[in-house]
């Protein structure tokens, strides 16, 4: 089991550990993702990425929907979607990456 941080949220598979991982994910393939608009309305851009997918997750971690097959610029249609603070997990083969958004 493990704690996962992202700025202040706790991401947790066991309540009683508070044990500190380490992640390491190379910088050159991170550093090239761009999530925009952000805040966001109606569609959220996002760039650089070509894993196998992309999750929009709520902070209480329910996922909003799952999309895969992407190729290019991907587009989000984020038009259903409450307002609110909300996290894309964008799924490689062994490792994940996070990125935060604001939906108004």
């Amino acid at each position: 089991p493990h704690d996962i941080y992202i700025d202040d949220i706790l991401f947790n598979d066991n309540p009683d550990s508070r044990d500190a991982i380490s992640t390491f994910v190379s910088t050159d393939i991170t550093e090239h993702i761009k999530v925009f608009p952000n805040p966001a309305h109606d569609k959220l851009f996002v760039s650089g990425f070509n894993g196998e997918c992309i999750d929009v997750i709520d902070v209480s971690g329910k996922v909003y929907c799952s999309l895969t097959g992407l190729s290019g610029k991907k587009e989000i249609d984020l038009g259903l979607l409450p307002e609110g603070l909300y996290l894309l997990r964008l799924k490689y083969d062994d490792f994940h990456v996070i990125r935060k958004f604001l939906k108004k």
